[in-house]
C-alpha cells in the first residue's frame, strides 16, 4: 500500500559469496514493484569478509537502501532480529534467509513463507533430509496446533509493532526463535497468512556450522604452494560433507584432477555436476545433480602420512555449470583427532562451450599440457606458472610458423622453469612458515631471496628474450650456447648469503644479480637470525671476508659486557635442528657451511656425516670420501672410479690397514652410492661392486665380513631390481649375479635364499619379476643343490615357483613355469605333491593346462630315455660274462677264476655282488645293472627305491612311505594293501608256510630260505613274476 515502507533484516555469517546475489534479487524485485525497502544487513563478525563486501554493495545501492548493522562476534539468529529491529524504520518486518516473494494483500499481522502448500517445495534435499523436516512439522502440527504449515522457515513478513511485542515475550536465542515466534503470535490472536514458497539449498560455501573458519571453502579457488585447502569443522556431526562449485562459464568437463590432505582423508569423494540452461533460476542448486562417479582414496598409512594423494579421473565430456563434491566419512589415525576431511586443492578440466550436444570421448587434445595438471599448478610458484603457461603457447605457435630451434629453446626453457618454480615455492611456504612464527627477519630474508633466485633464473635461461614481447627475434631461431644441451640453472643463493648481500652497499646490490662468491671459511654452523639486518646494530660483522670475522659473528667491542639477548641468539636450537616438517621448511632453519679446501668446493659434510663415515675417513682419507657426499654427481662418479680402482689394485693403500677394514669402509661409501638417483652415478656404483666382490674380496676377506657386505649392500640392489627403469634394474641383476657367483658368497649361501623366498601376490610385479629371472638364472649356473642352506633346494625353488605361478602379472607366471620345469626334471614327484591333482577339472584351468602338458612333454622324453636305455643294457648283457643264456655250468666255471684271481681269472674286471655278473673294468656299467637288470634287485613301485627281492616284503611293512597302507598277512606272511585284504584271503596261493621255506613276493611260491638266488638265476626253474629274469632271458 502507498506510505508502507519494508525493513528487511539479513543476518550473515559467512556469507561472502551468497549476499551480493541476495541483495541484487530483494533490489529487482523491490524496484519493479516500486515499494519503499530498507536492507538492514546483521553480521557477526563474518571471517570470511562477509562485511566488506556488505561495504562495496552499500556503496554500489547506497546507504538509504543497505543500512549495516554489524556485530562483534556470533550471537545467534534471535538476537540478531532483535538487534535489526532496534535499527528497523519501516512498519513491515521481513526476515528471510537467501529468497524473496509476493504476499497476499490482505490485512494480516504476520505472512510466513510455507514449503508445505500447493506451488512451493524444498530443492537441493536428498530424502532424508526432506523426510525428517515433514516430520518434524507434521509432529508440532500435531502437539503445538501453531495454525501455520511451516515452523521453521525464515521467510516471514511482520508488522513492527506485532514484531516487537513477540520478541519481547520470546525467550528462544536460536533457530527455535523462528517457531515461538508463531506459538506466540497465535497466543495473542494475531492473524497469521501464508504464501508459498520454494527453498532451496545453498548456492555457495558450506554450512556454518560444518566449515572450519580459517580453511574456508574460497581457498579451493585458487593453487598454489601456499595454499591451505579446506577443511571442515572439528567433530562435525554433518555427514556426509558438501561444497558446490560454481564455474565462471559454463563448460564441457572432461578431465577432474583432486588433491588431498596428508591425514584429513575422506574415504572417498564423490563427483556431481549440474548443467544450468539459461533461462533457469539464479539458484543452480535447486535442480538435480547427475552423477558422476567417485574417487576412492588410500588412508595414507604407508606413506605415515607425510604425502598428499593426488588423484585424476577423466570423464565422458559433458556440458556443466556447477560441481557438487560429496565427501565421505574421514579414516581414522592417530593426527586426526577431530575426524575432520579435508582437500588441499581440485581442477576441473574442461573446454568453454555453450553447445550442449555431446562431444567425443576422451580429453581434448588441447588438456595434454603439462600447465594443466594440478600438480604443476600446487608446486610452483604462481609467478613462474604464469610465464610457463605464456611459454607454452608460443611454442604452439612456433610449432605451426616451424620454427623448429625457437621451439626446442622454449620446451628445454619451460622444464628449467619448472624445477625452479618448484623451488620458488618452497621458499614461499618457508616465507609463510616464517610470518606464522613472527620470524619478520626470516621473512625479509625469505622475500630477497625469492626475487634474487627468479632474477637470477630469468636472465640465465634469457626469458625476456624468447617471450618476444616486442615482436619476432632472428636469433632466438639460432643456436644458442645456453640451449646446445639442458640448461644449467645458477646455483640458489643461501639465507646467509642474501644476508651479507643486504649488508653490503645497495649500489652493488642493484648492479650485481649474482652474489660474489664467498671466500672465507666458517668454522661450524650458524644460525641464519645472525645475518638479520636488525640484528647487525647490536655487534655483528658487516662483512665476511675480515680474517678477524671467520667463525661465528663476534662483537665489535669485545670489552663490552654480553647481555642475555645476545647470550640467547649465539645459542643452537635444537629444536630446529630436529625438526620433522618438510625438507624445505627444514632449509630455512640451517645455513651452508662454508670450506675453503685446496679444490675451492663447499663443505659438503657435517658432523653426522662425518660421524657415519668415520671409519672410510680413516681408511680411505677426507679427500675421497668428500667426494661421495658432494652435491655434484660428477664429483661422485669421480669418487667411485677412485674407489674401484684402489680395489682393483690393493697394493696402494697402507699395509697397516687391514683387507676387512677396507671392505667394510668401501660397502659404507657404496650403500650410499647405490642408493643414488642419477644413473650414471648407480652405473658406476654397480660396477664398483662387482668389483668388490670379483677382484677384492675373493682370498682375501674373512666369511663374517663378506657377510656383513651382502647383508649391507644387497637389500638396495633388490629394490632397484624393481626399478621402472629398464636399463637400472637390469644393471641391478646382473650385480646381484655377479655377487652370486663369488665364491665366498656361494659358500655361505648368501644370495640364493633371499631370492628364493616365495613371492606374494602384493610384490610388485617388477619386483617379482626380476627376482625370479635371477634364481632362474642362477639354477642355470649353479644347478639345483641338496644343501638344504642353499637356498637352491628342490623345495625352495618348487615353493618359489609355485607362489609365483599364482601371481597376478602374466611375465612372473611364466617365468614361474620355467622355475618349476627345471625343478620337474629332477624331482616330479615333489612337483606333483605341490601342486593340484591331474584331472579334468584341474586341466579346465589355463595355467594348470600348459603347465600340465609341459609335465607330460618331460615325461613322454624321459620313458623314451629309459626304453633306449633298457635296449642299450640289454644288448650288453648279450655281451656280458654270462653269455646269452644265464647257464650256471658257465657261472660256476667262472666263479672259481674270479675267486681265486689268477691270471686266466677276472683280477681286473667289476663284479655284481648279487647275481655275479661281471662288466669289465666299466663301474658305470655295474650301477646301471643294479638299477634296471640285476633279477635279484627290484625296484619299489611305492618309494621308487632299489632293494633286494628277499628283503621286499619288510619293507613294504616297516620302511616304505607308504608302509600305512600295507598290512601282513598272518596265512602266507605276504606284505599285502589293507584295501586288497580281502580279497587276498580268496587267493590260492595264500596259505601257511611250510617249515623251513619262505614266500617269494613276486611269483607267490615257496622256497627255500636260502635259495633265493638259485630261485632267480635257474633257467630252467626260474621265478615266473621276475620281469628282469624274463627280460633277461628274452
Amino acid at each position: 500500500m502507498p506510505g508502507d515502507k519494508y525493513s528487511i533484516l539479513l543476518p550473515t555469517y559467512n556469507e561472502k559469496d551468497n549476499l551480493p546475489i541476495i541483495i541484487w534479487l530483494i533490489v529487482k524485485h523491490m524496484s519493479i514493484n516500486k515499494y519503499d525497502y530498507e536492507i538492514i544487513v546483521i553480521d557477526d563478525g563474518s571471517p570470511d569478509g562477509t562485511l566488506e563486501v556488505a561495504k562495496d554493495l552499500q556503496k554500489i545501492y547506497g546507504e538509504k537502501r543497505i543500512v549495516l548493522r554489524p556485530r562483534e562476534k556470533k550471537l545467534g539468529l534471535g538476537t540478531a532480529y532483535i538487534h535489526g529491529i532496534k535499527h528497523a524504520t519501516g512498519n513491515f518486518i521481513l526476515i528471510l534467509d537467501a529468497d524473496l516473494s509476493h504476499h497476499q494483500r490482505e490485512n494480516l499481522d504476520i505472512v510466513s513463507g510455507t514449503r508445505y502448500r500447493p506451488n512451493g517445495g524444498v530443492y537441493g534435499w536428498d530424502f532424508k533430509r526432506k523426510l525428517i523436516s515433514r516430520g518434524a512439522n507434521y509432529l508440532s502440527q500435531v502437539l503445538l496446533r501453531p495454525g501455520a504449515s511451516d515452523l521453521t522457515g525464515s521467510f516471514r513478513l511482520y508488522r513492527k509493532e506485532v514484531l516487537t511485542k513477540l520478541i519481547s515475550q520470546c525467550v528462544s536465542k536460536g533457530y527455535v526463535f523462528q517457531m515461538e515466534m508463531l506459538i506466540r503470535a497465535r497466543q495473542n490472536n494475531f492473524t497469521i497468512g501464508e504464501v508459498p514458497i520454494t527453498f532451496v539449498d545453498r548456492v555457495y560455501g558450506q554450512s556454518k556450522l560444518d566449515e572450519d573458519p580459517n580453511f574456508p571453502a574460497s581457498e579451493l579457488n585458487s593453487h598454489g604452494p601456499t595454499v591451505q585447502g579446506w577443511h571442515s569443522s572439528a567433530n562435525s556431526k554433518v555427514n556426509p560433507q558438501e561444497i558446490i562449485l560454481k564455474f565462471h562459464h559454463p563448460a564441457r568437463v572432461c578431465r577432474i584432477q583432486v588433491l588431498g590432505h596428508q591425514f584429513m582423508i575422506p574415504d572417498r569423494i564423490e563427483l556431481w555436476l549440474h548443467n544450468a540452461p539459461k533461462d533457469s533460476p539464479t539458484t543452480p542448486s535447486s535442480q538435480n545433480f547427475e552423477y558422476l562417479g567417485f574417487i576412492a582414496l588410500s588412508d595414507n598409512s604407508a606413506s605415515q602420512y607425510k604425502s598428499r594423494e593426488l588423484q585424476s579421473v577423466t570423464v565422458n565430456p559433458r556440458m556443466g555449470t556447477h560441481m557438487k563434491l560429496r565427501m565421505g566419512a574421514p579414516y581414522s589415525n592417530d593426527l586426526n583427532h577431530a575426524h575432520q576431511v579435508a582437500l588441499i586443492g581440485i581442477n576441473v578440466l574442461g573446454m568453454e562451450s555453450e553447445d550442449e550436444a555431446p562431444g567425443p570421448a576422451g580429453a581434448p587434445e588441447t588438456l595434454a599440457s603439462i600447465c594443466d595438471c594440478l600438480s604443476f599448478s600446487m608446486y610452483v610458484e604462481e609467478t613462474i606458472c604464469d610465464v610457463v603457461r605464456e611459454l607454452e603457447a608460443k611454442k604452439g605457435r612456433a610449432v605451426i610458423e616451424e620454427r623448429f630451434e625457437y621451439a626446442r629453446k622454449l620446451k628445454l626453457c619451460m622444464s628449467a622453469l619448472r624445477s625452479a618454480g618448484e623451488r620458488l615455492g618452497r621458499y614461499a611456504l618457508a616465507k609463510r612458515q616464517a610470518v606464522t612464527q613472527e620470524d619478520f627477519s626470516t621473512a625479509r630474508l625469505r622475500k630477497e631471496q625469492i626475487e634474487l633466485y627468479r632474477n637470477a633464473v630469468f636472465g640465465q635461461l634469457e626469458v625476456e628474450k624468447l617471450l618476444e614481447k616486442g615482436g619476432q627475434l632472428p636469433e632466438n631461431d639460432l643456436v644458442s650456447p645456453i640451449y646446445i644441451s639442458k640448461p644449467v640453472l645458477p646455483s640458489p643463493m643461501s639465507l646467509q648469503e642474501v644476508a651479507t648481500l643486504l649488508l653490503s652497499d645497495p649500489k652493488e646490490q642493484q648492479h650485481s644479480p649474482k652474489p660474489p662468491h664467498p671466500k672465507s671459511s666458517d668454522a661450524g654452523k650458524q644460525d641464519e637470525s645472525y645475518f638479520s639486518p636488525q640484528l647487525s646494530k647490536i655487534g655483528r660483522s658487516p662483512s665476511r671476508n675480515s680474517p678477524t670475522n671467520t667463525g661465528s659473528m663476534r662483537r665489535r667491542n669485545k670489552s663490552a659486557p654480553r647481555n642475555s639477548y645476545e647470550d640467547y641468539e649465539e645459542r643452537t636450537l635444537p629444536t630446529l635442528r630436529t625438526s620433522q616438517t618438510n625438507e624445505f621448511l627444514r632449509e630455512c632453519q640451517s645455513t651452508v657451511e662454508v670450506e675453503a679446501n685446496s679444490r675451492g668446493r663447499f663443505k659438503v659434510m657435517n658432523d653426522r656425516e662425518r660421524r657415519q663415515a668415520a671409519l672410510p675417513l680413516l681408511v680411505f682419507g677426507t679427500e675421497l670420501v668428500e667426494l661421495f657426499y658432494s652435491k655434484q654427481f660428477q664429483d661422485r662418479e669421480e669418487g667411485l672410479v677412485r674407489l674401484r680402482n684402489i680395489l682393483k689394485n690393493p697394493t696402494v693403500i697402507d699395509g697397516t690397514i687391514g683387507p676387512n677394514k677396507v671392505a667394510r669402509s668401501s660397502t659404507l661409501l657404496l650403500y650410499r652410492a647405490v642408493r643414488d638417483a642419477v644413473f650414471s652415478v648407480f652405473s658406476q656404483a654397480a660396477e664398483t661392486v662387482r668389483a668388490l666382490f670379483v677382484d677384492f674380496i675373493p682370498q682375501r676377506i674373512s666369511a663374517n665380513e663378506v657377510s656383513r657386505c651382502v647383508d649391507r649392500l644387497l637389500p638396495e640392489l633388490l629394490a632397484k631390481s624393481g626399478d621402472p627403469s629398464p636399463r637400472i634394474h637390469t644393471l641391478a641383476q646382473h650385480t646381484i649375479l655377479s655377487i652370486a657367483s663369488c665364491a665366498e658368497v656361494r659358500q655361505q649361501n648368501l644370495v640364493a635364499p633371499a631370492l628364493s623366498r616365495p613371492v606374494g601376490s602384493g610384490t610388485h610385479p617388477r619386483l617379482a619379476l626380476s627376482r625370479i629371472q635371477m634364481l632362474e638364472q642362477l639354477v642355470l649356473s649353479q644347478g639345483i643343490s641338496t644343501d638344504k642352506q642353499s637356498g637352491l633346494t628342490c623345495r625352495s625353488l618348487t615353493e618359489c615357483g609355485c607362489s609365483g605361478i599364482h601371481h597376478p602379472s602374466e611375465p612372473v607366471r611364466k617365468v614361474a613355469e620355467r622355475v618349476l620345469l627345471q625343478v620337474y626334471r629332477i624331482n616330479p614327484r615333489l612337483i606333483r605333491k605341490q601342486l593340484p591333482p591331474d584331472d579334468d577339472i584341474t586341466r579346465r584351468n589355463l595355467l594348470y593346462r600348459q603347465l600340465f602338458t609341459e609335465f607330460d612333454k618331460i615325461d613322454k622324453a624321459r620313458r623314451n630315455q629309459m626304453l633306449e636305455s633298457m635296449r642299450d643294457d640289454a644288448a650288453d648283457e648279450e655281451e656280458g660274462a654270462f653269455g646269452e643264456s644265464w647257464d650256471m655250468e658257465e657261472l660256476k666255471t667262472s666263479l672259481p677264476g674270479m675267486a681265486n684271481g689268477d691270471k686266466n681269472g677276472c683280477k681286473d674286471t667289476v663284479q655284481c655282488s648279487f647275481c655275479d655278473w661281471v662288466c669289465g673294468k666299466d663301474g658305470a656299467q655295474l650301477d646301471k645293472h643294479y638299477w634296471k637288470t640285476c633279477p635279484i634287485l627290484m625296484k619299489c613301485p611305492q618309494c621308487q627305491c632299489v632293494l633286494e627281492v628277499s628283503a621286499y616284503t619288510h619293507h613294504l611293512i616297516n620302511e616304505c612311505e607308504a608302509k600305512e597302507s600295507y598290512v601282513i598277512c598272518k596265512r602266507c606272511t605276504e606284505a599285502v594293501h589293507i584295501e586288497l585284504y580281502q580279497l587276498h584271503l580268496l587267493e590260492e596261493y595264500c596259505m601257511e608256510l611250510p617249515p623251513g621255506t619262505v614266500r617269494c613276493p613276486l611269483c607267490h611260491e615257496n622256497i627255500p630260505e636260502n635259495g633265493w638266488k638259485m630261485h632267480f638265476l635257474d633257467a630252467v626253474h626260474y621265478c615266473r613274476g621276475n620281469a628282469r629274469r624274463r627280460n633277461g632271458k628274452k
